[in-house]
């Protein structure tokens, strides 16, 4: 199977800083996890999207994938970075779009396709 994720866009960063220093940790079927950006973060303020590749940030799955999105403020402790949400998905799961939030406000749009 193959999960697409298309976009991923800032609403409001969390506790409506100016703006969140935004990378995701995905996992496919238990596997290392990849990291993107490779090194560093993505500035995101409200209307800005995620930069991804031209068809999409693609991972090949046979079982599930779990994508966490985190914030790493530079002012932070190197290691502590903030989670903002995460997806998860089975191979039985289907594509979906829609806002993801979390309890310190940040909110982003998400959409991601499915395919066998």
């Amino acid at each position: 199977m193959l999960m697409t994720i298309n976009t991923i866009k800032c609403i409001n960063p969390h506790s409506n800083n100016a703006s969140d220093s935004v990378f995701l940790l995905i996992q496919a079927d238990a596997n290392r996890p990849r990291r993107h950006p490779l090194v560093g973060s993505v500035s995101m303020s409200p209307g800005s999207t995620m930069p991804l590749p031209t068809n999409g940030y693609q991972i090949a799955f046979d079982y599930g994938v779990v994508v966490t999105v985190w914030n790493h403020d530079m002012f932070q402790m190197v290691n502590a970075p903030d989670f903002l949400f995460n997806l998860a998905v089975m191979n039985t799961s289907a594509s979906w779009s829609g806002d993801m939030s979390n309890y310190n406000k940040a909110e982003y749009y998400c959409d991601y396709t499915i395919s066998p």
